[in-house]
């Protein structure tokens, strides 16, 4: 019990740490949503199509070259308080991995995020300030997938939003394979024993004990201090997270 609420009391705290001001205010900082890019506030995403789009200045692009990216009301009308804005691989619908990064046009309304770690891989608002048009220069990656596609949440108002707004998709010339990345088998060095058989029959005793499942959620009160970041945040983002605590307030 007393291992629990310690637990509880560290989560929260690293919680108020990453998130910073984010919780409970307009300031855009929600690197924690960069991946589901859904603002929790505890209300769904509108399924009316959304008065707001994507644009960008080329259809093809280099690895290493910019594209400038727009976002904007489509009728003129309906201005948007936050925004979300990332680059992801349009092969990929249910990845959650931003690509490449941004650099700023107008530091005044928008702020680079780091998301999943990379650095200025997403843009967001820095201010509930009424907004027609931002715009954002985003660098292509060395490592690009052939073809990636531009995303935009857009919040009008808290109760009034739309998730994952669907931008142009720009091919990328000289991208690496789609394969990139991807881990070979290991190749078998001279002069060492060839793979077991599937049919083979192991030495009883050099069987190895299952992996516990404790294993698998390894953060205890005793090392929440040392545990890795990125484990410590997916820990404590999957316990605590919930539609109450907003990050996008309007």
């Amino acid at each position: 019990m007393l291992e629990s609420k310690v637990t509880r009391w560290a989560c929260l705290w690293l919680l108020a740490w990453w998130a910073g001001p984010a919780l409970g205010y307009s300031n855009g900082r929600v690197q924690v949503v960069c991946g589901s890019m859904e603002p929790l506030h505890g209300h769904s995403p509108s399924p009316d199509p959304a008065p707001y789009r994507l644009t960008v200045d080329g259809s093809t692009v280099k690895p290493g070259a910019r594209v400038t990216v727009t976002l904007l009301a489509s009728d003129g009308s309906s201005p948007f308080k936050g925004f979300l804005l990332e680059a992801r691989d349009a092969a990929a619908p249910n990845s959650t991995v931003a690509l490449g990064s941004f650099s700023l046009l107008q530091p005044g309304v928008s702020q680079l995020l780091g998301c999943g770690g990379r650095q200025a891989s997403g843009v967001s608002h820095t201010s509930d300030s009424k907004k027609h048009q931002v715009q954002a220069v985003w660098t292509c990656p060395k490592d690009s997938p052939p073809t990636v596609q531009f995303f935009a949440t857009v919040v009008q108002k808290k109760k009034l939003y739309w998730v994952q707004v669907p931008g142009p998709v720009v091919a990328v010339t000289g991208a690496a394979s789609t394969t990139a990345g991807v881990l070979s088998p290991p190749t078998m060095a001279a002069g060492l024993p060839a793979a077991v058989s599937p049919h083979h029959t192991p030495v009883e005793g050099t069987l190895e004990e299952p992996t516990a499942p404790d294993a698998l959620f390894p953060l205890r009160a005793s090392s929440m201090e040392t545990a890795p970041p990125l484990e410590q945040q997916r820990y404590c983002s999957q316990q605590f997270l919930s539609p109450t605590n907003a990050l996008f307030q309007f």
